[in-house]
C-alpha cells in the first residue's frame, strides 16, 4: 500500500476479502474481466489501526461513511499487483476517516479494506481557511491480477512519491525559520522556566528551536528538576505516512549538558537549555528573547524633546536619555537650587533617608566645611586666614624686625660711648675697637659697674607693685588697632573685634537657615512625590507623619477594597456592603399526604321495575313495555381524611453572605491637605 502528500512511517492494516475471492472465481468462469470501481471512507469509533482486519469483514453503518467517490486512477504495477487510487482535491470536505473500502458498485461487493489512524480532510472557504488534498491508494497483490482486471496502464507513469519533494519543503521552512530565529529564540514569556512551591514549571507560550516552532498550551510541570541543574527543551519533527507532522516536545531537567542528537531510530533532535537552577534554587533564564514583541522599530524612539516634555507616549530611550529625565526632575524638585562638591558628601545621616545634609566643621583633625577670618588677633584653631589677614601679619613682622635692629644698634653705639652703630655691627669689629680703644674699655667697665645685678634685675621685674611696661612702638606693635572686643551680632561696627562666642552665635544661625532651606527643599520634594490625594496602602497603623510624610492624613474605614474607575466623578467614593441581600432564586417545594380514613362519597342501589306492585322500592302503576326507573337509592357516608403536612428548614436561620474572598488586612491613609 502507498500513500499521498502525508508521509511518515506507516501504522495501518490491509486486506483482500473472502467476498472479494468468490467474485474473482466467478468472473473467471464468466471469462469477464474483474472491475472495482469506487472508494468509500468511513469513520469507525474505536478502530484500532494495529490490530489485524477480519476478512470477512462488510461495509460500517450508513451513519459512519462520510465519502463515496469513484476511483480517479489504476494501473498496473506488475503481472500479479495493480493499484487503485482516490485523489481528493480542496473542494472536498469536510471530515475526518479511518476506514477505506475498494468495491464494486455493480455487484456490491467489497473487495479490500484498510484500517488507518485518522485522517481530517479540510475543504478550502476563499477568504476563511485553506483546504488540503489527501491521495489514498489500495494495491493488490494475486496471481494473475493484471490479466484478470484486463489493466493496460502501468501505474508508474502516473504514480507520484511526494515524499522527497514534502521533506525539502520541510527542510527549506525550518532553515528559513532558523536564519530568522537562530539556534533558538522564544516569544516573551514562552517556556519561560518558574518556581512554583516545591516544583518547578514552564509557562505557556511559543519560540523557535533548531527552526522548530514549538508552542505550549499550558504550564507544564517539569519532572525531576532540582538544584544545580539545567532545564532543557528538546523539539524534533515527527509524523508518518497519514498523519501530520508535527513538531514534538520535551523538557528535561539534567546535571549533564544536553546538545543536539540523533536518536536510534534515525530522527533528529534539537536541543536548546532554557534555565538553570542554581545550589539555592533560584531560576536562571537562559532563554535568547527573539521575534516582533523582541525588537523596537527606529521610528518609535524617543526624541531629546519628548524626554524634556514629560511625554507619556510609549517609546523606548536611550541610556542618555534616561538620565537626562532623571536630571531634570531632580533639578525641577530643587527649584534650580545646586550643590557643588569636590568629593563626597559626609554628615550626620544619609542623604537619601532623611534628606538632610550636614556638613561637619573642619578641625585639626579632621576635613571639613571652615569659616574665614580677617583677623591678625585671633586665637581661633577652627577658622581660616584669609590672604589679607596673612599679608597684614607679614608687614607687621617685618616693621617688627627693623624695630628691633634699629633698638639694637642704637643700645650698641651708647655702650661704647657713641660710635656708630653701623660700624661695629659684628662681634668681630666691636673686639677690635676694645683693643684699639682702652678707655673705652675703662668706661665701659664703670657703666657695667653702675648697672643692677641679675639677681637684683629679677627682683625688680618681679615686683608688681613697681610695673614695666613698654609701648606698642617699642615691641613693633605700632600698627595694631587698640580696638574693644564684642559678642554682639547684630553690630555694624568697623572698629572692633568680634569674640569667639559671637562667631558661634552666627555660625549657628547660618546651619539653621540652612537646615530651614533643606526642609524647604525636602517638602517640595515629598509633595511632588506624595501629593494631596495620594492613597498610601501600610501595615503601620502609626499616622505617616510620624514616619516623614508631611501633609494631613485621614485614615479610611474599614472592611474596603478597591475600585478602579474612568471618571472624576467616581473617585474616592464609598459604596456597596461585605453582607449584600442575595435573593432566593426561584425553586419548588414539593410534599406527600397520607391518611387513614377514605375521602367522603356515596354507594347508590338502583332497581328497576316493569309491572304492577305495591311493595317499596318499585313503582305502583303501570310501566311502558321495556321501561326502566330508578326507585331507590340510598348515600353513605365514609367520614373525612385525617393526616398532616411537614416541610422541614435546612441550613442555619438568618444566616449572612460575605463576598469577600481570601484577603490581607492592611491601614489605608488618604492625604487631604
Amino acid at each position: 500500500m502507498s500513500g499521498g502528500n502525508i508521509r511518515g512511517n506507516i501504522m495501518a492494516q490491509m486486506t483482500i476479502t473472502l467476498a472479494f475471492e468468490t467474485l474473482k472465481a466467478q468472473l473467471a468462469l464468466a471469462g469477464q474481466s474483474i472491475v472495482l470501481d469506487e472508494f468509500v471512507l468511513a469513520n469507525v469509533p474505536g478502530l484500532d489501526p494495529n490490530t489485524p482486519i477480519d476478512r470477512a469483514e462488510t461495509l460500517p453503518p450508513a451513519s459512519q461513511i462520510v465519502f463515496t467517490g469513484d476511483v480517479t486512477q489504476s494501473g498496473f504495477v506488475s503481472p500479479n499487483a495493480v493499484i487503485y487510487s482516490l485523489i481528493m482535491d480542496t473542494g472536498v470536505g469536510d471530515f475526518s476517516f479511518n476506514w477505506i473500502g475498494l468495491r464494486n458498485k455493480e455487484q456490491d461487493v467489497l473487495a479490500a479494506i484498510s484500517h488507518i489512524p485518522t485522517i481530517n480532510k479540510i475543504k478550502s472557504v476563499a477568504g476563511v481557511k485553506n483546504g488540503n488534498s489527501v491521495t489514498r491508494s489500495l494495491m493488490m497483490s494475486y496471481i494473475g491480477a493484471q490479466n484478470a482486471t484486463g489493466m493496460t496502464v502501468d501505474a508508474a507513469t502516473w504514480q507520484i512519491d511526494f515524499t522527497a519533494r514534502l521533506t525539502g519543503i520541510d527542510s527549506t521552512e525550518r532553515l528559513s525559520n532558523l536564519d530568522h530565529y537562530g539556534d533558538a529564540a522564544f516569544l516573551e514569556d514562552g517556556y519561560q522556566v518558574f518556581k512554583s512551591a516545591s516544583s518547578y514549571k514552564t509557562k505557556l507560550g511559543s519560540g523557535y528551536v533548531g527552526g522548530l516552532r514549538c508552542e505550549a498550551t499550558v504550564e507544564t510541570v517539569i519532572s525531576n528538576a532540582a538544584n544545580d541543574m539545567g532545564i532543557y527543551l528538546d523539539a524534533s519533527w515527527q509524523g508518518g505516512l497519514t498523519s501530520q507532522w508535527q513538531t514534538m516536545v520535551s523538557i528535561k531537567a539534567s546535571a549533564q549538558v544536553l546538545t543536539d542528537h540523533v536518536d536510534n531510530t534515525g530522527l533528529q533532535h534539537y536541543v536548546t537549555k532554557l534555565a538553570d537552577i542554581d545550589s539555592a534554587g533560584n531560576v536562571i533564564d537562559c532563554r535568547v528573547l527573539g521575534g516582533m514583541p523582541a525588537l523596537e522599530r527606529k521610528d518609535n524612539a524617543a526624541t531629546n524633546s519628548e524626554i524634556d516634555s514629560s511625554s507619556v507616549a510609549d517609546k523606548h530611550i536611550k541610556l542618555t536619555q534616561f538620565w537626562r529625565g532623571i536630571s531634570n526632575k531632580i533639578m525641577a524638585a530643587f527649584n534650580a537650587r545646586s550643590i557643588n562638591t569636590a568629593g563626597a558628601l559626609q554628615g550626620g545621616g544619609t542623604l537619601g533617608a532623611n534628606r538632610t545634609l550636614n556638613i561637619k566643621d573642619a578641625t585639626i583633625d579632621q576635613k571639613g566645611a571652615v569659616q574665614l577670618a580677617d583677623s591678625v588677633v585671633s586665637t581661633s584653631t577652627s577658622m581660616a586666614a584669609t590672604p589679607n589677614s596673612v599679608r597684614a601679619a607679614h608687614v607687621r613682622a617685618v616693621d617688627a624686625e627693623k624695630n628691633a635692629n634699629t633698638h639694637t644698634d642704637n643700645r650698641v653705639s651708647e655702650l661704647l660711648g657713641g660710635a656708630p652703630a653701623e660700624a661695629l655691627d659684628t662681634i668681630k669689629e666691636l673686639g677690635d675697637a676694645l683693643q684699639e680703644n682702652d678707655s673705652e674699655i675703662a668706661a665701659i667697665n664703670a657703666t657695667i659697674a653702675t648697672k643692677a645685678t641679675k639677681t637684683e634685675l629679677a627682683g625688680h621685674v618681679g615686683n608688681n607693685a613697681n610695673p614695666h611696661g613698654v609701648t606698642k612702638t617699642q615691641v613693633g606693635l605700632q600698627h595694631v588697632n587698640n580696638w574693644p572686643a564684642t559678642s554682639a551680632t547684630d553690630d555694624a561696627s568697623s572698629s572692633k573685634y568680634a569674640v569667639a562666642a559671637a562667631v558661634k552665635i552666627s555660625m549657628d544661625k547660618a546651619i539653621e537657615a540652612l537646615n530651614r532651606a533643606n526642609a524647604s527643599v525636602n517638602q517640595s520634594v515629598i509633595d511632588a512625590l506624595f501629593p494631596v490625594g495620594h492613597l498610601l496602602i501600610t501595615v503601620n497603623v502609626a499616622s505617616p507623619n510620624t514616619y516623614g510624610y508631611p501633609g494631613i492624613w485621614v485614615m479610611q474605614g474599614a472592611d474596603m477594597t478597591l475600585l478602579s474607575t474612568k471618571t472624576a466623578g467616581g473617585v474616592n467614593k464609598i459604596t456597596g456592603t461585605n453582607t449584600p441581600a442575595v435573593p432566593v432564586p426561584m425553586h419548588r417545594h414539593t410534599a406527600s399526604f397520607s391518611g387513614n380514613q377514605l375521602p367522603n362519597h356515596s354507594h347508590g342501589i338502583d332497581a328497576y321495575g316493569g309491572w304492577n306492585n305495591t311493595t317499596p322500592g318499585y313503582i305502583s302503576g303501570n310501566i311502558a313495555p321495556n321501561g326502566h326507573s330508578v326507585v331507590y337509592s340510598k348515600p353513605a357516608s365514609a367520614g373525612r381524611p385525617s393526616g398532616s403536612v411537614s416541610v422541614s428548614d435546612t441550613g442555619v436561620a438568618n444566616a449572612t453572605l460575605d463576598v469577600r474572598g481570601k484577603h490581607l488586612t492592611v491601614y489605608m491613609w488618604l492625604r487631604t491637605g
